[in-house]
This record gives C-alpha cells, structure tokens and sequence, in this order.
C-alpha cells in the first residue's frame, strides 16, 4: 500500500490543471492524470482510488458535474474539486449547489491548495461519518446545550 495520497487530476487540455500538478507534487501528493470521465471513471474504481480529485469544467465525454456524480458512487467518494480558467460566479454557484466540495481558479500558491484539498476531505469524512450514525440519537434533544454563553435576562434584553 502507497503512504503517499493520490489526488487525480482529470483534464483534457493543459491549462489550468497543469499548474496544479507541481503544486501537488511539491506538498507531497501522488498525482494521477485522465482525459476523460471514462478514463476517471477507471481511477475511481481502482483499489486504492484517489483521495480527492481536481477536475476541469468541461471534458470530451462530460463535464465537472458526472465527475462529481461518478466519485460519489465510489467506494471512497472522494470530493470534487473544480477548477476553472476564470472566476464564473454562475459557475461557482451551479458547482456549490451540485455537490462538488470546492471551486479554485488560478494561480494555485501551495499553502493554498493544502488548505483546499485538507477541507475538502474533512467535510468529506464528517458527511460519510455522518451518514453511518443511527437515524436516532442516543441523548435526548433537550440534552444538547449551545456552545455559546449562557443566556441571562440582561443579554435577552428584559
């Protein structure tokens, strides 16, 4: 088994994923490459699937959204994160809203694809974890306390 984790990077032209790539590789990341959804599709299935998968907005067999489609039906449902050539904001919103786990554009800094990629694979395993739990809670919901500071008729303001 790889100790390294392997991002796949799924894009038919060069830019603006191949600037990725030696970001990836610079923080230590196994990057894998396909042309296609299909080509994907295949790295997905594999038994020891990509960690998270940067893909391009539009691709010869799909686009951004049977990329997030096709990792979420794989064993380790890995985030999708898209990145696009320039700043869309119709764009951002359609892939916020389509279950991709983030949306980046040019240039990439390497603090900043750690933090990106680092988030994306939290969220990802706080929602299959959160996905396992029974569908009821073992402590009541009046047990549950807020975290912030406790309420007094001053703050309320009576």
């Amino acid at each position: 088994m790889n100790d390294k984790l392997s991002f796949l990077l799924v894009h038919e032209y060069e830019f603006p994923l191949t600037d990725l790539k030696p970001v990836l590789d610079r923080l230590g990341f196994k990057v894998l490459r396909a042309r296609s959804c299909a080509e994907a599709n295949f790295l997905l299935a594999s038994p020891e699937p990509p960690a998270v998968v940067f893909t391009d907005t539009e691709l010869p067999d799909g686009s951004w959204s049977e990329i997030v489609s096709l990792a979420s039906q794989t064993q380790s449902a890995a985030p999708v994160i898209v990145v696009s050539s320039v700043l869309d904001l119709t764009l951002y919103l359609d892939v916020s809203e389509g279950g991709a786990a983030d949306f980046i554009v040019p240039p990439f800094q390497d603090e900043d694809i750690h933090y990106v990629a680092e988030g994306a694979m939290m969220r990802s395993q706080r929602m299959s974890s959160f996905l396992s739990r029974p569908a009821h809670p073992t402590v009541p919901p009046c047990a549950y306390r807020s975290s912030g500071p406790p309420v007094s008729e001053k703050t309320r303001g009576v």
